[in-house]
């Protein structure tokens, strides 16, 4: 799903019973200034339940990303925003808390980006890469967020600087959607 424009979502469906329970929905804005809007996600159907929050439509040149940890169970599920900004700079965005969710996804973005380090061919690249991640889950691990979402960043300025030439560029992009989600969960404020 995408919005091309302030007022107007797309719509969509969603199938709980075989789409992902965990998906994410595109923000994009024509206006230069951000925009702060309310979103109703919703479940249909039978037992389906709502949840309303405020979002940010980013203004020109940034883009907007909304994650909904769990659809089958939208009123309790952790949803955050990430903004990237035209420089690449990631803000997170806390919409509705989790906590349980939040570890789990922390958790299961660390598992992505080791298994995407470890596919990189260059021995001296990969473990330059897998020191910062070792020093993310570190930070992670002390509840240091922050600290953890710049070595994260960094790990992601690594990956750019080699993209083509040491780190294939599919991978690459695997890599880079990976740290932005994973930067901009640590960067979404705690309740």
């Amino acid at each position: 799903m995408a919005n091309d424009g302030l007022g107007q979502f797309a719509r969509g469906t969603l199938d709980v019973a075989t789409d992902p329970t965990y998906s994410s929905l595109k923000l994009t804005g024509s206006s230069m200034a951000e925009q702060r809007r309310s979103l109703l996600l919703e479940q249909l159907g039978a037992g389906g339940v709502s949840a309303t929050v405020t979002i940010t439509i980013p203004g020109t040149g940034s883009r907007g990303e909304v994650f909904v940890g769990d659809w089958t169970a939208l009123g309790q599920s952790l949803v955050f925003e990430i903004v990237t900004a035209p420089n690449g700079h990631v803000t997170g965005l806390l919409l509705q808390e989790s906590t349980a969710e939040r570890g789990q996804l922390t958790s299961r973005l660390m598992d992505d980006l080791q298994g995407e380090v470890a596919q990189v061919a260059d021995a001296g690249l990969r473990n330059s890469l897998q020191a910062k991640l070792d020093n993310a889950s570190k930070q992670i691990a002390a509840g240091n967020t922050a600290t953890a979402a710049n070595v994260i960043e960094a790990l992601d300025n690594a990956v750019a600087a080699h993209e083509g030439a040491g780190i294939p560029s599919d991978l690459a992009s695997a890599l880079h959607a990976s740290a932005r989600e994973l930067i901009g969960l640590l960067r979404a404020p705690l309740d």
